[in-house]
């Protein structure tokens, strides 16, 4: 279809062999655009926006590209005509979706009414396509935000929160949650919140994350309700959260990568729909993407500074662990200590009952520390049976009382070895803190090494603190 110069035409004829004629001299009072049917296959592939009524030649067992015109004009109203005057015709156009039949020739009133009439249907439709056009855009454009979040060389907070706003700006919501299953633990965790507002709550007769989502969660049904009406309180600032909407979807691509979007009040209290769920469900695969390739890195980091024996930490993180922690304990005028830990003659587990049972006998003390230290404490395999415990935050005379806690315990302690054994076993610690007895990583490591020793020199089972 060429159009010469800045012409935009309101009408399509197209004909077969013959142009149509009007029976009235009075012209059209719109442009009108004659395609010959046989040139259509060259234009298949170009597009008139402008066009708002296209007539098509209708013919008995010969309707080439009838459905292919619905392409090349998208903003039309498609009627069929015909010269001969038979009531099959009808028939054929309302079986090929045509919106009406007409016969030609055409007066130009005729013409000019039938255009009229067909702009009242389009109008309301052009207004339905740009409304669902700007829908398809911003989705498109969140969707692209999404994707590109995974070249973020961010941490997992991070990734997690700007997913969070990009899903929010979309669905314009109050509030965005995402809960993922922890396989170790069998259950639900919420890694992130815009506002967390069902932390420790009761949300009335129930507790909203231990019953609610979980069972939609096993269910593997989503859940949408308009009419909610809830309200949650923060205790930490006395105040009330009402829950007017909520939609909640679980997201399942594969065992490790599964659990929740919650969306929480549509804003000016509109109502969730299809829409919002259409878009959580779409939104899922590339969150999922992004979910298991930190989920990855996560392992892949572990691996590198994990203990393969005894699943602690090993080596190469203390070394970086410990000396970040000095720097912040100088920075802020805090105390670390260091506890260098050694088995007593470990030699002879290893001689009297192999080194499979010493595997074992290791990987129950390395269980045994982290009962018996704070979650912020770090235990480390130094190598063979040398184990180093760092406390951040702490004293020397601190460090005393829970290396004296810790060599009580071992001593009590009857380790089976993975044979239901009765091994006793004791060990001997050295101290060392910072500031007091160095201000680098490895000085400080050194010096507690050395009182290790020089508690074993004395009489094994014992703590001495470095001089």
């Amino acid at each position: 279809m060429n159009q010469t110069g800045p012409d935009r035409y309101s009408i399509c004829f197209i004909y077969d062999k013959e142009r149509p004629v009007f029976d009235e001299s009075r012209p059209v009072s719109q442009q009108i655009l004659y395609v010959d049917h046989s040139q259509l296959r060259s234009s298949l592939l170009k597009q008139d926006p402008e066009c708002k009524l296209v007539f098509f030649p209708l013919k008995r067992n010969r309707n080439l590209y009838y459905k292919e015109i619905h392409t090349m004009f998208p903003r039309a109203q498609f009627i069929s005509y015909s010269r001969e005057t038979d009531p099959e015709y009808e028939i054929l156009s309302h079986e090929l979706d045509f919106a009406f039949h007409v016969y030609v020739p055409l007066s130009t009133s005729l013409l000019d009414f039938i255009f009229e009439r067909s702009q009242s249907f389009i109008r309301p439709l052009e207004q339905k396509l740009d409304s669902r056009f700007e829908e398809q855009r911003r989705f498109l454009d969140s969707f692209n935000e999404i994707l590109n979040i995974i070249d973020l060389n961010a941490d997992k907070t991070t990734i997690f929160a700007e997913f969070s706003e990009i899903v929010g700006r979309l669905l314009e919501i109050d509030n965005f949650l995402i809960y993922v299953f922890e396989k170790d633990k069998q259950q639900l965790e919420l890694v992130h919140a815009v506002r967390n507002i069902f932390g420790e709550n009761d949300l009335l007769e129930f507790k909203f994350n231990n019953v609610f989502l979980e069972d939609i969660f096993q269910s593997r049904q989503h859940f949408i309700n308009n009419a909610f009406n809830k309200i949650t309180v923060n205790p930490s600032e006395n105040t009330e959260y009402v829950i007017h909407s909520i939609l909640v979807y679980p997201f399942d691509n594969s065992r490790d990568t599964s659990g929740l979007f919650v969306a929480v009040n549509k804003k000016d209290e509109r109502s969730f729909d299809d829409i919002d769920l259409h878009y959580l469900e779409f939104l899922s695969t590339p969150f999922t993407l992004i979910l298991k390739s930190l989920l990855d890195h996560e392992r892949l980091q572990k691996l590198t500074i994990t203990d393969d024996l005894t699943n602690l930490y090993n080596f190469r993180y203390l070394r970086q662990y410990l000396g970040f922690e000095i720097k912040r304990c100088l920075r802020y005028n805090k105390t670390l200590s260091l506890l260098f830990t050694d088995v007593d003659n470990f030699k002879d587990v290893n001689d009297t009952y192999g080194h499979l049972v010493g595997s074992a006998v290791l990987c129950e003390l390395g269980q045994l520390f982290n009962k018996m230290v704070r979650d912020t404490d770090v235990i480390v395999r130094y190598g063979g049976d040398e184990f180093v415990i760092i406390l951040p935050d702490t004293s020397l005379e601190g460090a005393r009382v829970i290396a004296e806690r810790l060599r009580e315990r071992v001593e009590k302690f009857r380790f089976r070895g993975g044979r239901n054994l009765q091994i006793q076993l004791t060990v001997s610690i050295g101290i060392a803190s910072c500031p007091d007895h160095s201000i680098t990583a490895e000085e400080l490591l050194q010096k507690a090494d050395a009182a290790m020793y020089a508690a074993k020199d004395d009489s094994k089972n014992n703590i001495k603190v470095a001089g």
